[in-house]
């Protein structure tokens, strides 16, 4: 991706090869007064990689309507798919991984917000006050159920916009 100049990180070859600062000033003239075929290659790698997108859209919703619950697991993986994609440097596929978690991350909001709207319209009366709220006996399952999603996940994103959201659904 260097080489075809796919990215926008400006090396040159005299760069990689570490030349005198002539020649790197030289290719690197060369490099910001070719913008056009950048932005071709940059338009040749999105139609021919196109279908990646909406592809991983119908997997991830394919998924979430089997198991509305394995959004977490999602989120975790789409968050170490962009940490990769930043490490190599691979900012289509980090656009394209960046925009499903984006929307992701709106369902899961949206899905805590269900939850606690749940948990807002129990109706307490006298006669259900004598034991545990039906919510206190699922929320155990329900922690067990995303945290079993959330291994090895401690220095992700997701792990503190969970740990957010268990805070939200305790206050409620």
């Amino acid at each position: 991706s260097d080489l075809l100049h796919i990215n926008d990180n400006n090396i040159t070859f005299a760069d990689y090869m570490d030349l005198e600062p002539y020649f790197r000033r030289r290719a690197a003239g060369m490099f910001t007064s070719s913008a056009g075929p950048l932005r071709e290659m940059k338009g040749a790698m999105d139609l021919i990689f196109g279908f990646v997108a909406p592809e991983l859209q119908a997997y991830a919703d394919d998924a979430l309507s089997k198991d509305r619950m394995s959004i977490v697991g999602l989120l975790a993986t789409l968050d170490r798919g962009i940490i990769e994609a930043e490490e190599v440097n691979c900012e289509s596929l980090q656009k394209v991984l960046a925009k499903l978690h984006l929307r992701l991350a709106s369902q899961l909001e949206r899905f805590v917000q269900e939850q606690i709207k749940g948990i807002e319209q129990t109706k307490l009366t006298v006669k259900k006050r004598k034991g545990v709220v039906h919510f206190m006996r699922v929320f155990p399952v329900f922690v067990d159920r995303v945290e079993s999603q959330l291994v090895n996940a401690e220095t992700l994103n997701i792990r503190h916009a969970v740990d957010g959201y268990y805070a939200q659904i305790c206050r409620a």
